[in-house]
């Protein structure tokens, strides 16, 4: 579509001396070909290759070796990872936008507590398909008695955010003491530092091979599958709009 779409271009330019993609006459044709580009992504179409998920072996190798609640960069590293898990996000998807108000703790009716994300990331998360009133039912549970329970840490993380930024990535203190309050400053994480997260993780840990933020995601996948989950669960809490780009 893209290639088409410079086709067009060099066509037009060419005929009437008029570009169809820069000339604020076509802004909203512009705008339509985004939103369609938008969907065929969350759809699954037209990826350009498999996402590979990780093995146990890797997973185990990053909260052995890097994820820890004990000082802020393995703490952030590792709500960062279990984002990308429980939440299926893509890689970047509205990663710089996040703030702490768009995330709730509650409790289900057998008392267990859980995380969700709130209606404007919900909202995000659908981009330009503005009718898609569907949304995503991504739940992080707690796993009482486990010292990497997600929830627990998910709590710590937010009780040492600075309480005057919003952001919910926040750059870690360069010097931290454990009894702070505080083990983060007013600055936000860069788009660059968040967008090579789990390349960054690969040197850190050792991987068997290298990933990327979007593996993260289709090992959530994967499980889900593997556990026996209907497709249309999977796909209620991944976005995916139908069960055959489940596996794309």
């Amino acid at each position: 579509m893209v290639t088409l779409r410079y086709g067009l271009q060099k066509h037009f330019l060419k005929a009437r001396n008029e570009d169809v993609i820069n000339d604020e006459r076509y802004a909203t044709c512009n705008e339509m070909f985004k939103a369609v580009l938008s969907k065929l992504k969350r759809d699954g179409v037209g990826e350009s290759q498999q996402k590979d998920p990780l093995p146990p072996e890797d997973i185990s190798k990053l909260y052995d070796t890097v994820f820890t609640t004990e000082n802020p960069q393995g703490l952030q590293k590792k709500t960062m990872f279990e984002y990308f898990y429980y939440f299926c996000n893509r890689g970047r998807e509205n990663l710089r936008e996040l703030q702490k108000e768009d995330f709730t703790v509650c409790v289900d009716s057998s008392g267990r507590e859980y995380v969700t994300i709130g209606e404007r990331q919900t909202k995000n998360h659908r981009g330009d398909d503005l009718h898609d009133d569907s949304s995503k039912q991504a739940r992080m549970y707690d796993k009482p008695g486990d010292p990497m329970c997600p929830v627990a840490s998910f709590n710590t993380y937010m009780k040492k955010l600075h309480p005057e930024n919003p952001n919910f990535w926040q750059r870690p203190k360069r010097k931290f003491n454990p009894s702070d309050e505080t083990w983060y400053d007013r600055m936000p994480v860069g788009k660059n530092t968040l967008y090579s997260f789990m390349s960054n993780l690969n040197d850190e840990a050792n991987l068997s091979r290298r990933y990327t933020n979007h593996c993260i995601r289709a090992t959530s996948i994967t499980t889900m599958d593997h556990s026996g989950m209907e497709a249309r669960h999977i796909m209620g809490v991944s976005g995916h709009k139908s069960e055959n780009s489940i596996k794309a």
